[in-house]
């Protein structure tokens, strides 16, 4: 099933990319991404897959591969720490890797199903970073 989820007022849908800047200044550790991104060209320092349902993600990062929830339409990374290996960074925007694509209904359905079905399956066998 393709689910639909709102993070800060962006809609999303599963296969989507959500994009991050590393660092906030919520907090020490937060600082402390802001500077480990300054090492990285361009202001997309990380990306995660949305999946669904709610707000379930998928991200590859210092503890592997790993699903981590988006509580409340909020990304509140000081309510995600823990889920994320203390991964402190700032929501910068949305890719849709499927817009105006030209693909029939039941085409991007399956490519979004595919997409989420595949990272799931790296999730799920403990992947490392890579």
């Amino acid at each position: 099933m393709v689910y639909s989820y709102e993070i800060d007022g962006l809609p999303l849908q599963t296969g989507d990319i959500l994009c991050t800047t590393d660092g906030t200044n919520r907090s020490a550790m937060g600082r402390f991404w802001q500077l480990f991104g300054l090492f990285v060209p361009g202001p997309i320092d990380h990306v995660a897959l949305y999946v669904g349902p709610h707000g379930r993600c998928i991200e590859s990062g210092p503890a592997g591969v790993t699903m981590f929830e988006v509580e409340g339409n909020t990304w509140d990374v000081t309510r995600m720490a823990r889920q994320r290996a203390r991964l402190a960074d700032t929501l910068y925007g949305v890719a849709y890797p499927l817009a105006e694509k030209g693909f029939e209904p039941q085409q991007e359905e399956a490519i979004r199903l595919d997409v989420a079905e595949y990272c799931l399956q790296q999730a799920l066998a403990d992947k490392p970073y890579n």
